[in-house]
């Protein structure tokens, strides 16, 4: 991770369990009254592009992701560390793409699995 703001090549990063755009981020300590211990933010940006410092979207609602990049609706946002994060698991979840429109009721929902990685709000600064 280091010094390089994006790195290439998401089998490196899978190898070392570092977090990618969709992925999850669960809160075991917060500093935050709008960011809950258990709740999870969702990691924006592009897809396979993954960065040293994510920013993630709490409370949420279901993410954008088209293949391309995720985007989430929500607050607050946090920059975090990608290095203050630790891999726990996958969990599936609810995203949607505009379908064969773009536009009001475009919308084609699914579901994809995503890893999952903790975070302590008390110390996660960037």
């Amino acid at each position: 991770m280091g010094r390089t703001k994006t790195m290439k090549g998401r089998e490196d990063w899978e190898t070392r369990k570092a977090p990618m755009p969709g992925d999850l981020i669960r809160v075991v300590a917060s500093d935050d009254s709008l960011i809950k211990v258990g709740s999870y933010g969702v990691v924006n940006g592009v897809v396979g592009q993954p960065r040293s410092v994510c920013q993630v979207t709490f409370n949420y609602s279901d993410p954008y992701h088209d293949g391309e990049v995720v985007t989430a609706s929500g607050g607050p946002v946090r920059n975090i560390k990608a290095s203050n994060l630790k891999y726990v698991g996958k969990k599936s979840l609810r995203v949607w793409k505009f379908g064969a429109y773009v536009g009001a009721g475009g919308g084609v929902n699914r579901q994809i699995t995503v890893n999952v990685f903790e975070v302590d709000l008390n110390r996660s600064w960037s």
